[in-house]
């Protein structure tokens, strides 16, 4: 929800930037009046002043407005860009004979697999990158009041680093666990 706020407020100081750079370019060089773009009299004395400006300033002005108009149209377009977004599949082998590749939502479900199969370990959340050096698993998970936090993780650090290199063949360059303690109560989920 955050990430959507933060995205939505440099969408909208881009889109003010790039309204604001091209309003003052157009009033300097007197192709608009102030009354113009001042609808209901908004900003209108200072859209006033900015246009009666001497010849120096007007040019400083001009300049402004069009670093204005360019950081806006950059920063609109960066937000309007998709991000990078992973692969959805991990290539396991290439080779002459073609390719042979696994859905990251397979790779995902092996890890909650495993995950239910280490005893204390309630639910889980998780998710595997492909970089460099390997695959890199992060899973968070809910462990029971009576297990033991560090045995539970080494255990399923151990199970998944050689779970996954078996199935898949591909390196794990690094599986980290965050454990927490579940409520009394809560019953066996993992997901």
């Amino acid at each position: 929800m955050r990430n959507i706020f933060n995205r939505l407020l440099i969408l909208l100081l881009s889109l003010v930037a790039l309204a604001a750079g091209i309003v003052l370019i157009l009033l300097e060089a007197g192709l608009v009046t102030a009354a113009q773009v001042s609808p209901g009299g908004f900003l209108q004395r200072q859209w006033e002043f900015l246009s009666h400006l001497n010849q120096a300033d007007a040019t400083t002005a001009t300049f402004v407005g069009i670093g204005l108009a360019l950081v806006g149209l950059i920063l609109l377009i960066v937000e309007l860009l998709p991000g990078k977004r992973p692969p959805a599949q991990f290539v396991i082998q290439h080779d002459s004979r073609g390719m042979v590749a696994v859905t990251r939502s397979s790779v995902n479900e092996l890890v909650r697999y495993v995950a239910g199969t280490v005893p204390g370990i309630l639910e889980t959340r998780g998710a595997v990158r492909q970089e460099q050096q390997g695959l890199r698993v992060r899973v968070q998970a809910a462990i029971s009041p009576d297990a033991a936090a560090p045995e539970v993780g080494k255990t399923l650090q151990e199970k998944l680093q050689q779970t996954l290199q078996h199935h898949l063949g591909l390196p794990v360059a690094r599986v980290e666990i965050a454990t927490q303690v579940a409520s009394p109560g809560r019953g066996r989920r993992v997901r």
